[in-house]
């Protein structure tokens, strides 16, 4: 709904405050004098420092095993009894219970540490190829997977969103490769 999408907004525009930015913020706050804080909201800007600071993101530590395993979460769903490897890994990451509905299936995906990467990397549109390079280059994992294990483990996520996540993302492909976009 609107509601959630507006925080997804301030949450990606978002960075975790930690020491160093505190403490110019503080610096900045004390400079101003008598009414600081009214005067930093008037003026609606730190100084240079603080908005370096400010604009940094937080670093995401993704590795492969926080990624999907299956091409489909309907493969979750399937009443079969499917305990192939990825199947497992993929209930073990969210970390589903027995006799889960599709809608627990969703809300799992959606706290899910590759769709809430995918929010934070995909602000209004992106192709498949340009994500495929960014999360080769987010992932921690060493030795660093081959190209080919991340366009697979990308093709997963971009399925289970359009699954999944579609009040979210739209996935089309407009010529030869794939684009998803924010609703």
């Amino acid at each position: 709904d609107d509601l959630s999408k507006w925080f997804d907004k301030i949450i990606l525009a978002s960075r975790e405050i930690d020491q160093d930015l505190f403490e110019n913020i503080k610096t900045d706050v004390e400079a101003e004098g008598i009414e600081p804080i009214q005067s930093i909201l008037n003026k609606k800007s730190f100084s240079t420092k603080t908005m370096s600071l400010i604009s940094e993101k937080n670093e995401i530590n993704l590795y492969t095993h926080d990624l999907f395993w299956t091409s489909t979460p309907r493969r979750l769903l399937e009443n079969t009894k499917d305990y192939s490897e990825d199947v497992l890994h993929d209930v073990e990451l969210l970390k589903l219970k027995t006799n889960f509905s599709e809608r627990d299936l969703k809300n799992y995906f959606f706290n899910s540490a590759g769709f809430e990467w995918l929010k934070s990397v995909v602000p209004d549109e992106k192709y498949f190829g340009d994500l495929s390079s960014i999360l080769y280059d987010t992932l921690k994992d060493d030795p660093a997977p081959f190209r080919k294990e991340v366009k697979s483990l990308l093709a997963n996520l971009f399925k289970w969103t359009e699954i999944l996540g579609n009040d979210y993302f739209e996935i089309d492909q407009p010529k030869h490769s794939q684009r998803i976009k924010r609703i």
